[in-house]
């Protein structure tokens, strides 16, 4: 399987995941599955993967996984990956902001 693969069938797992969890007000909980480990350990060349999803239009029906990936890239990269303040809880604008970061920061 390619790369692609592999990201796009643990990217099903885990939705599937965010759906039964979806109850939690705990970040943690959304993560803390197998399918969300294995995302993260396909480091970071599974970006344009992610910066593709992300301009998946987010429901409120966690259609799209959205705004989670932005605890993905913060375990891909640790600190290098920092929201500012000011649009934390904004999901349009974090979004955005997490585009524009892979742009910049990103392999591509």
């Amino acid at each position: 399987m390619s790369l692609e693969d592999n990201f796009n069938e643990a990217r099903a797992e885990w939705k599937k995941h965010i759906k039964r969890v979806s109850y939690s007000s705990n970040p943690g909980v959304y993560v803390d599955c197998e399918p969300y480990r294995r995302l993260v350990s396909m480091g970071p060349e599974i970006l344009p993967y992610i910066r593709k999803d992300l301009e998946e239009p987010i429901t409120n029906n966690l259609e799209t996984i959205g705004f989670f990936w932005l605890h993905a890239i913060y375990d891909l990269f640790g600190e290098k990956f920092s929201v500012p303040e000011e649009i934390m809880g904004r999901t349009k604008e974090l979004v955005d902001y997490t585009i524009k970061w892979i742009d910049e920061h990103g392999k591509k």
